[in-house]
Formats: C-alpha cells, sequence, structure tokens
C-alpha cells in the first residue's frame, strides 16, 4: 500500500471514529422526554439546542444556560440534526 492510500484510510478512520465519538453523546430512550433525542445524560432534547442557535445564542451562552454542555455535545447535537436530515 502506498503511503498516500494508507493516509487517506487513516483519515477516513479518524472520520468515522470523530462520528462515533459524537453520535454516542445522544441518547434516544424511550423513558426520557418520550423517546426524544436528548444529550446524554439530561433531559435536554437536541431540538432545543437547534433553536437556540436558530434564533440567534452562540455556543457561550447556550452552555452558560445550560452548564452540563461543551462545545462538543453542541458539535453532537448539530452532527445528528445533520444526519436525521440526510435521510
Amino acid at each position: 500500500m502506498k503511503i498516500s492510500e494508507y493516509l487517506k484510510q487513516k483519515e477516513k478512520v479518524d472520520i468515522l471514529a470523530q462520528q462515533d465519538k459524537l453520535l454516542s453523546m445522544i441518547e434516544i430512550n424511550p423513558e426520557i422526554m418520550d423517546g426524544l433525542p436528548c444529550i446524554r445524560g439530561t433531559r435536554l432534547p437536541v431540538y432545543i439546542i437547534l433553536e437556540l442557535l436558530q434564533d440567534g445564542h452562540n455556543l457561550e451562552a447556550i452552555i452558560k444556560e445550560y452548564p452540563n454542555l461543551s462545545r462538543d455535545k453542541i458539535k453532537a447535537a448539530l452532527h445528528f440534526a445533520g444526519l436525521v436530515a440526510s435521510l
């Protein structure tokens, strides 16, 4: 295998690992918020994060409002929404 092929393959594996990490932050449990997709370990639905962003709130304001959130968790919500929208 050429080095360039190896690097392309490694890049794909890294992207998939990042996606898995993000998706692991989202939980769908029928016993939590009636099964709405939520940030894992919270009762905060993904759609709330999307609405806050749509309304113009920046990441720092959202994290201040919901201290149990992080940039990665907000990124996970956006990634999840993008995947759902592509179905």
